[in-house]
């Protein structure tokens, strides 16, 4: 929570009755993070979960102050093609989110779609015309705890195709007017206000990132007036590392207030990481007992062993 004017009262949020959409998984090729070495956090890969409530998944996220000091947008690395399909992220989620099939040029050159924005109502068949939006804002995710982060787990979270809560197609007037502002100082003008907030706590929760006071309580009561969506969500690799930024500890990936701990913080998914270690090929992945890697259940990992999807369906030595 910035300290900024809070544009939504308790009152209003009694209003926030909407339509909930489901989420379904991403049709584009997948994006991932980029493959520096990273610090090796042990463990096994998530499992996929049952449908879990979105309520319950907010009930599980941990309430504590923002931490925003040394943030500066360029510690994300965001819009990457780290699969080469000359597609980066924008691109993907482009052709993901068009209600038709999208006309492309050259390379991945998107001329044409039909996209909807669930933030304002507002349509349109030309690209230029719309933005990607960051469903939880990196500002955001950033004081919320991806300060203690790694580069490769920022950027696995600002190209994040594993999760269709994540990432939006949405008008550029509509995501500069949210900005990097939370359900509490910002609600979708159209009558999905009730699938952005259920993003945002899947977000959240996938990401093991923290809400503050206020936060927390607009999401329950305006989650109170929704209809209680349930949705499958894996746990995202959370690597901590030396180079999370300005401020971080140096502790590592070991710190022990890196994220949510409590033993019922996934509905049947451990919170252990898997190691994030670059292998040189499928035959030490097995070895370790980290085979298939999937970018959908562990982004950073993926991020580091891309190289070895060579069918670019995003999933490492299947």
């Amino acid at each position: 929570m910035r300290g900024a004017v809070r544009a939504v009262t308790w009152a209003a949020c009694a209003l926030f009755i909407g339509s909930v959409v489901g989420g379904s998984a991403p049709a584009g090729s997948v994006v991932g993070g980029s493959a520096p070495a990273a610090s090796v956090v042990g463990g096994s890969a998530p499992a996929a979960s049952d449908p879990v409530s979105v309520r319950q998944l907010l009930a599980q996220l941990p309430v504590a102050p923002e931490r925003n000091a040394g943030y500066e947008r360029d510690y994300f690395r965001h819009w990457s093609d780290l699969d080469g399909d000359g597609c980066d992220t924008r691109r993907e989620v482009l052709r993901r989110d068009s209600e038709i099939p999208v006309t492309i040029t050259g390379r991945c050159r998107i001329v044409l779609g039909r996209w909807y924005s669930p933030y304002d109502g507002g349509r349109s068949s030309d690209p230029a015309t719309f933005d990607i939006d960051h469903v939880v804002p990196l500002a955001e995710a950033w004081g919320s705890g991806a300060w203690r982060w790694s580069a490769v787990t920022r950027e696995a979270f600002a190209n994040d195709l594993g999760s269709p809560s994540s990432l939006i197609a949405v008008t550029a007037s509509s995501n500069r007017s949210k900005s990097d502002r939370d359900p509490a100082e910002w609600l979708p003008a159209a009558t999905d206000t009730c699938r952005y907030l259920s993003d945002w706590v899947v977000t959240k929760w996938r990401w093991r990132l923290r809400i503050d006071p206020i936060e927390r309580a607009v999401l329950v009561s305006a989650l109170g007036n929704c209809p209680d969506r349930r949705v499958q969500v894996v746990r995202a690799v959370i690597v901590n590392g030396p180079d999370a930024g300005p401020g971080a500890p140096d502790a590592g990936p070991t710190a022990p207030d890196a994220g949510p701990t409590a033993p019922d913080a996934g509905p049947g998914a451990p919170d252990a990481a898997p190691s994030v270690v670059r292998y040189p090929n499928c035959a030490a992945a097995r070895a370790a007992g980290v085979t298939p890697i999937r970018q959908a259940e562990a982004p950073a990992l993926y991020a580091a062993n891309q190289h070895m999807d060579r069918d670019k369906d995003g999933v490492a030595c299947e």
